[in-house]
């Protein structure tokens, strides 16, 4: 269960994405910020594993496998980062 800290944080981080998305709004249509609580419900291990997803008919769908080495650069683009950089997500170039 959630702490009023816990929805306070959240409340300051939501507040200071849509300052970010006022201030370059070109890109706020083409950007959306998610929780990810599906994949912690799935047990995704973002260390060791990332998301490839696909388009099929109308429903995008996603695989978590284990991290490539090296990153699959030539084939695939990152669609996903964390706070980081480091990428969650791939989809392959052709989509």
């Amino acid at each position: 269960m959630a702490t009023s800290q816990d929805v306070q944080s959240e409340a300051a981080f939501f507040d200071a994405i849509s300052a970010v998305f006022k201030e370059h709004p070109e890109a706020a249509g083409k950007y959306a910020i998610a929780k990810l609580s599906m994949e912690e419900k799935l047990g995704v291990d973002f260390d060791r594993q990332c998301g490839v997803s696909r388009v099929e008919g109308d429903r995008i769908i996603t695989e978590f496998v284990d991290r490539p080495s090296p990153e699959p650069q030539a084939r695939t683009r990152c669609v996903e980062t964390d706070e980081n950089g480091n990428c969650l997500s791939w989809v392959s170039r052709e989509e």
